[in-house]
């Protein structure tokens, strides 16, 4: 099975994802641990590119269902961007001490069984498996 949603980066198109998402994990019927985990992976992640590539880039997002996994796929062609090069916060520094950001990528990593990044020609491909909960 596989759901395909391309869209430009704009809140508004980031609000539909969020729905479309929601009725996917519906019409699959995923569990409530792999929802929870696949909503939070995709908001995450695509927040990250409507909040920091303000190209009027595109976003195509694939996922795909297997037998264990969801293959989830995010294209864009905004400026090349690895998210496994992103430092790991520092979670036993005090609050007052840690540097913004990273933590949404940090959230992606830790519900991830596998990540892979790859730059093609003007275009970002990062494909997370994430694990089915039985």
């Amino acid at each position: 099975m596989e759901f395909i949603w391309a869209r430009q980066n704009t809140q508004e198109n980031l609000q539909d994802l969020r729905e479309d998402i929601e009725s996917l994990g519906k019409r699959w019927q995923l569990d409530k641990k792999t929802m929870f985990n696949l909503q939070l992976i995709v908001d995450e992640f695509v927040t990250n590119l409507v909040s920091h590539c303000n190209c009027g880039i595109g976003i195509h997002l694939t996922i795909t269902k297997e037998e264990e996994n969801l293959l989830i796929t995010i294209k864009d062609n905004c400026s090349p961007f690895n998210p496994l090069a992103v430092a790991l916060p520092n979670l036993c520094a005090p609050l007052c001490d840690r540097e913004a950001g990273g933590l949404g990528i940090f959230l992606i990593r830790k519900k991830s069984r596998y990540i892979n990044y790859r730059r093609t020609d003007s275009e970002n491909i990062t494909t997370i498996t994430l694990a089915i909960e039985k």
